[in-house]
């Protein structure tokens, strides 16, 4: 997907959630939307380039899918780290798993059973955007979230 006005839409869903993901040119939104009467929208949180420190600003966002870990204690969740292109495949994939872990660590510090939590890094293999504007790139520094009942 380069910039410009294409859309890609994406459906899949599970026993009890459906997710729609949405991408378009520069943003990048993940969209789960549940069967109960809570719906539960997630967005990625982002990283600075060549780290997996949560960045203070992705707090809010981490409370909102802590809050959904507690109150439905049955869900399951894949925690998903990425990176932009910048450094080797090597160490991008170690990178996006690490940024994984920080996120599964914060989630188990908080109270959560790590045995609902699985971490996977896959490295650049999956940008949001592809673009030569290195601007852009920090859309591809993430962790995103997969619920899985």
């Amino acid at each position: 997907m380069g910039i410009g006005v294409e859309e890609i839409f994406k459906a899949c869903s599970t026993a009890k959630m459906t997710c729609l993901t949405f991408s378009k040119t520069v943003l990048s939104f993940a969209f789960f939307i549940s069967r109960r009467k809570d719906a539960l929208k997630l967005r990625p949180i982002y990283f600075s380039l060549g780290s997996s420190e949560i960045k203070r600003s992705s707090m809010p966002k981490l409370h909102q899918v802590l809050e959904y870990l507690r109150k439905y204690p049955h869900v399951r969740m894949r925690i998903v780290g990425h990176t932009d292109e910048t450094g080797t495949v090597a160490g991008n994939r170690a990178l996006s798993y690490e940024r994984a872990i920080a996120v599964r660590r914060y989630f188990i510090e908080m109270g959560i059973n790590p045995n609902r939590l699985e971490a996977i890094g896959l490295g650049s293999s999956q940008p949001a955007i592809k673009t030569n504007d290195w601007s852009l790139h920090r859309f591809n520094r993430r962790v995103e979230f997969v619920i899985r009942d």
